[in-house]
């Protein structure tokens, strides 16, 4: 294993219009020592093919074709098979800038770092940037590079907006191998880069964060997150639920997100097929968590009292959401 070498996984499926744009971009990056995984995860368009055709270009690009597994266990077989010291993730309707992976390597061997995390321009399919992280700034105070603390960590569970995005993305970030270990991606589509990352944060790592728009992110229609149904909100729920299982380090915020969850959810999800089984979850985590939740320091009395309350009449807050335009 080269000490500089950089393995870039990208996971692809039926993505051929984007394809190219994508891997036209790490061929051109200005670090040139990196190897870039793709993983046909079972495209039934071109995109396998053009895979073929890349590493046929360029002998640094690998290929494995696979059967659909879904995008968390695609990246599990890029990480199965990376040779490099630092491990980055890119996916295939995405595009990285130039410098990409120079800055994000040298970002993550300025101090002693175990992952490295960078700002991110959200764009529309046409390419037109719709968000800047380097136009936030994300509280730097005015600076474009900080270390994350426990506390920014703790952010990502119970926040939302973009802020969510720059923490639990995996795409956004470079970590050292050593690193990661044994850790894998635990969900085929959905939070999958959530609880990924949050086996990261549970390994109390340094880690630092630079502002500086380094990726491109295509929020596009068709893919994973651009529409919430009613059971991929069930799935999002349950997998943080799952959270709850893996150590304590975050408890107070994931059970803080998922009473949140609960009375906003079960409100969205009546009539649909999955009720039924969210109602069943929650009963057994409202049986298991209520005491510590009502007696958890970091939670305000209001929010427990509104979260406990609201529980309970599911069609108010219906019609209170559908008047908010949710």
């Amino acid at each position: 294993m080269e000490d500089n070498l950089i393995s870039i996984i990208v996971p692809v499926y039926n993505v051929e219009e984007y394809l190219p744009e994508c891997l036209d971009g790490i061929i051109n990056q200005t670090y040139s020592n990196f190897e870039a995984i793709l993983v046909d995860d079972g495209s039934t368009d071109a995109s396998g093919a053009i895979c073929d055709d890349y590493c046929l270009k360029d002998r640094r690009f690998r290929v494995f074709h696979q059967s659909n597994a879904g995008l968390g266990f695609a990246r599990n077989t890029g990480l199965d098979n990376a040779k490099g010291a630092y491990i980055m993730f890119v996916d295939s309707d995405d595009y990285l800038t130039p410098d990409t992976v120079e800055t994000a390597y040298t970002l993550i061997v300025s101090g002693p770092y175990d992952w490295a995390c960078f700002g991110f321009r959200r764009v529309d399919p046409s390419g037109q940037i719709v968000y800047s992280t380097a136009e936030e700034q994300l509280g730097c105070g005015g600076t474009m590079q900080r270390e994350l603390s426990s506390h920014d960590l703790a952010m990502v569970i119970g926040a939302k907006g973009e802020i969510v995005v720059l923490l639990a993305a995996v795409w956004n970030k470079i970590y050292k191998k050593k690193f990661i270990g044994n850790t894998r991606f635990r969900f085929a589509d959905m939070s999958e880069d959530l609880a990924f990352n949050y086996q990261i944060f549970q390994k109390q790592g340094s880690a630092i964060l630079c502002a500086k728009d380094l990726y491109c992110y295509r929020q596009r229609p068709g893919s994973i997150t651009s529409a919430i149904t009613a059971h991929k909100r069930y799935l999002e729920f349950s997998h943080r639920k799952v959270l709850l299982e893996d150590g304590i380090l975050f408890w107070t915020d994931i059970v803080k997100k998922l009473y949140r969850m609960m009375a906003t959810d079960r409100a969205l999800l009546l009539g649909s097929d999955c009720y039924g089984p969210f109602l069943q979850e929650c009963k057994l985590l409202r049986k298991q968590t209520k005491k510590e939740y009502l007696s958890a320091k970091g939670i305000p009395l209001v929010e427990k009292v509104l979260s406990l309350t609201s529980w309970h009449f599911p069609c108010i807050v219906r019609l209170f959401l559908r008047i908010l335009g949710n």
